[in-house]
């Protein structure tokens, strides 16, 4: 992904008198949507904390579908729904969510702590206090599903997310639309969202019975400015919309809102926005070319609202209902990570949901600039092709470490992973079928590089590697005069696929070796031998270098392994480069560096699972 902020002036439209000061860099294109028959999921996602934290074992779920829990890495695929649709979460100590989520995109739910749960004996009822608010029952009010009285102590807690927080705003339920009572949908600004939830000791959730409410009262966060009275509304999980229900009125002494409850669950204090729309166009890295596929929102930011779309017409735009003559930050995630938020004026122009239903009807259009450098997290499962680059091409000719040609046929996007295939040239299934279309090597192979350039910062990927003598599986960052760069710069992690030689540091032979070095206006920097420990073609492991102007440092799940400093004078590598993997093969002959390879006729492969930066 790609990001670079820059400002420019939008002209405004239907005679409105206000210049909107634009500002929005967003990212490359995600690869299309799912093709039918590939075997891939149509929803995917991952579900984690607050603080990014993979949340495991949660029940995800979608009307149509049968329900699944994340894995170990909080990741979740659900078949047999396509487009874009209500998914609801469920994790022990997290309320429940259910987003609006869709097959494009790999899908992030963020879930927020639950409460910490009181205890309320049912026959006598009570009030109890929590974190920004109270809730009131009176006696014999529990039930169960079945309709029988709920006798002894039931576990009561309410949870109350802060709607001044816009990431807590964007993360709650829903999108912030609403079925009104005559049956519109409209879009909602809202002063509190709570969750009230009450289970017996063996965690079995009950319900208040049908002649019992609970009257609940909710602080409102200082910055949050309520009117006297504002509607309430409750969560409906199956369609994501929240459901006018009644009212709830604040007090005169103090920033409260009350209401009576009668159901239990996820609740919201709202009034109707009066809306405009705002139409976004995003561009790839040069500029010109038109990003798809991109999950876009805005969030108030002098109000509490939110709105979110897909892009997913060919010139890239979205068309977004907002509040109007209010403040909005847009923020995109792509490949599973959240760019940079960008804040900006909405107009103080009328406009109905008739006009944001379509990007050709939006009344206006705020310039989309991408440039070079921005955060990147990459699933190897969404961007794709669209995002990396591979070519036909050679290294030099003779050059006895480089016994491969590379080619494009020779790298693969599927199930999560993007696979490096080396093979000989005559291998069935292979494109490349003669000595001429290897580029004269003897061996075809995968690389793979960015569209985008990434400067100093933090470079991180998971992956498993090639085993075998004379293979060399690599990541690495890579300015060259042949991209346009003034000189060669390079960082690399490099783990060899032989075992250790006598040169090494003492490893044993199953153990993998990690090479780092870096290039610097074309002159090859110092190189360093690291045993890993294990071996690195059994299971993914994570290799991450750290680039500052003063030093390199690497680092193998997330242990520190190396540091090269610069030294005064010394040549130090200075210039942005392209992300690249490549896997790779000497000569037969007995390269100390790399060892001897002799192809058994099977075809050697490379999978990576993740690749990310940081600036």
């Amino acid at each position: 992904m790609c990001l670079h902020e820059t400002f420019s002036r939008a002209a405004t439209l239907n005679g409105m008198n206000r210049l909107i000061q634009a500002a929005l860099a967003l990212l490359l294109s995600i690869s299309c949507a799912h093709s039918g028959g590939d075997g891939r999921p149509a929803l995917e996602g991952r579900v984690v904390d607050a603080n990014g934290v993979a949340v495991v074992g949660a029940e995800v779920s979608a009307s149509g579908a049968k329900s699944v829990r994340t894995n170990t890495n909080g990741r979740f695929a659900i078949r047999g729904r396509r487009g874009t649709v209500p998914v609801s979460v469920r994790a022990t100590g997290f309320i429940d969510t259910t987003r609006f989520l869709n097959d494009r995109v790999i899908n992030v739910v963020v879930v927020w702590p639950r409460a910490a749960a009181q205890s309320l004996k049912t026959a006598v009822g009570g009030t109890l206090t929590f974190p920004g608010g109270t809730v009131e029952f009176p006696p014999n009010a529990f039930v169960e599903a079945s309709g029988r009285r709920v006798d002894g102590e039931v576990q009561i807690a309410m949870t109350l997310l802060d709607v001044s927080d816009p990431r807590q705003v964007r993360n709650a339920p829903g999108d912030f639309r609403a079925r009104m009572r005559d049956g519109a949908i409209r879009p909602l600004e809202t002063f509190g969202v709570f969750e009230v939830i009450a289970e017996t000791p063996s965690e079995q959730r009950v319900e208040l019975a049908r002649d019992r409410s609970a009257t609940v009262a909710i602080r409102v966060p200082p910055r949050v400015r309520p009117p006297r009275e504002v509607g309430l509304f409750s969560f409906e999980p199956a369609t994501g919309l929240w459901v006018e229900q009644g009212t709830m009125s604040s007090t005169a002494t103090e920033k409260v809102l009350i209401s009576s409850l009668r159901t239990l669950g996820t609740w919201n204090a709202d009034q109707v926005l009066l809306t405009t729309c705002i139409k976004v166009r995003i561009l790839a890295c040069d500029n010109a070319t038109p990003a798809v596929n991109a999950l876009v929102a805005a969030t108030g930011a002098d109000y509490s609202g939110f709105s979110q779309g897909i892009i997913t017409d060919p010139s890239g735009e979205i068309c977004l209902s907002v509040k109007r003559n209010a403040r909005v930050t847009i923020t995109a995630t792509l490949g599973g990570r959240e760019i940079e938020p960008v804040e900006l004026a909405t107009p103080n122009h009328v406009a109905s949901a008739a006009d944001c239903a379509s990007v050709t009807q939006c009344p206006l259009e705020l310039s989309a600039h991408l440039g070079e450098n921005a955060a990147l997290h990459d699933d190897l499962n969404t961007l794709g092709p669209d995002f990396w680059a591979a070519h036909n091409w050679t290294n030099n000719t003779g050059d006895p470490n480089f016994n491969v040609g590379w080619h494009q046929d020779h790298v693969s996007f599927a199930s999560g992973e993007m696979t490096l295939m080396l093979s000989d040239y005559g291998a069935v299934g292979n494109q490349c079928t003669t000595p001429s279309e290897c580029s004269g090597m003897p061996y075809a192979s995968g690389e793979s590089r960015t569209h985008c350039f990434y400067g100093y910062g933090k470079y991180e990927a998971t992956f498993r590697t090639a085993a075998g003598s004379g293979l060399l599986t690599t990541f690495f960052t890579l300015a060259h005069p042949s991209d346009g760069s003034s000189w060669h710069d390079e960082i690399d992690v490099e783990i060899f696929g032989r075992a250790p030689n006598s040169s090494d540091p003492p490893c044993a032979a199953t153990h993998s070796i990690l090479q780092t070095h870096y290039y610097a206006k074309g002159i090859s920097g110092p190189e360093q031998k690291i045993c890993l420990g294990f071996d690195a073609s059994a299971q993914n492991h994570t290799y991450r270098f750290e680039w500052s102007p003063n030093d390199i440092q690497w680092f193998v799940d997330n242990q520190h392994v190396h540091t090269e400093t610069r030294d005064p004078g010394e040549e130090w590598p200075i210039l942005p480069g392209r992300i690249v993997t490549n896997l790779w093969a000497g000569t037969t002959a007995a390269n100390l560096w790399l060892g001897p390879f002799t192809y058994s006729g099977i075809e050697i492969r490379a999978h990576y699972d993740t690749i990310d930066y940081q600036p």
